[in-house]
């Protein structure tokens, strides 16, 4: 933050983020619940493995809203008043970071394990093998983002990692048009006459959620490409983790059968 402007500061930075902290701890309430009903409802149909991966994720979900809580209570309490502080970078801040790569990391993989079984109904992996990459892709990425995030001291050091911040965010938006357009070309071939409705209302959803998510990650891209010396982008990313989620367990407890998997 160059320009060290008392109502900039604190309406785009420190106000920011409290709006993100707020929208995220509201999301964690709808995560969490839809978490209550897929193991009492829907998770019998899925494997060990994909049951165990939602638990792992609702488990990091709440280690990172414990963290950016963390984080807001620093500057908006402990710091109140010490202007100067303010430009520092909590330890907390830093660490959501890389709880927030895990996290995104595990929700892509359990779409992209599903794309990956309807490649393999149709006998056609291509799209699969595609979404698989990209995912591989961004991870390689985000851990990079996590590593420069720990080697910087402030906020004013983030220009030195500028790179790594919009090729994450730009790749997260990628992985999700992707991901939605695979699933929506599997499940189009998927279609039969008793699941018609269904596949069609499943699909529907799929464009739509990919392009809410995908359009919250443009929203903290261009928040940092254009207002660079704010937090607008961190509060963005502080509920983009939930916004997916949210959505990812609506997703894997839609009424279809798992056969059309």
């Amino acid at each position: 933050m160059s320009n060290f402007d008392l109502n900039q500061t604190l309406n785009n930075t420190i106000g920011a983020l409290y709006i993100g902290t707020v929208i995220a701890a509201v999301l964690y309430g709808f995560t969490t619940l839809q978490t209550y009903w897929y193991y009492h409802w829907y998770a019998r149909r899925d494997t060990r493995v994909h049951q165990f991966a939602v638990s792992a994720i609702l488990t990091l979900d709440t280690l990172h809203l414990i963290l950016i809580c963390h984080g807001a209570y620093h500057y908006m309490v402990t710091g109140f008043g010490n202007f100067i502080g303010l430009l520092g970078l909590v330890w907390s801040l830093k660490l959501q970071v890389t709880i927030n790569v895990l996290i995104i990391f595990l929700v892509h993989s359990l779409y992209t394990y599903r794309v990956w079984l309807l490649g393999g109904y149709h006998k056609n992996g291509l799209m699969a093998y595609i979404v698989c990459a990209v995912l591989m892709a961004g991870f390689a990425i985000g851990v990079v983002l996590a590593y420069e995030v720990y080697s910087v001291g402030t906020f004013a050091d983030h220009e030195k990692m500028g790179w790594v911040i919009i090729a994450s965010l730009a790749t997260s938006t990628a992985i999700d048009f992707v991901i939605a357009g695979a699933m929506c070309y599997y499940l189009k071939k998927s279609k039969s006459p008793h699941l018609n409705s269904k596949i069609s209302t499943l699909m529907q959803f799929v464009l739509g959620s990919g392009f809410l998510t995908s359009a919250t990650s443009m929203a903290a891209l261009i928040a940092y490409v254009v207002m660079p010396d704010t937090l607008i982008f961190i509060g963005i990313e502080s509920f983009l983790t939930k916004r997916k989620l949210v959505i990812l367990l609506i997703v894997i407890s839609a009424d279809i059968p798992f056969s059309i998997y």
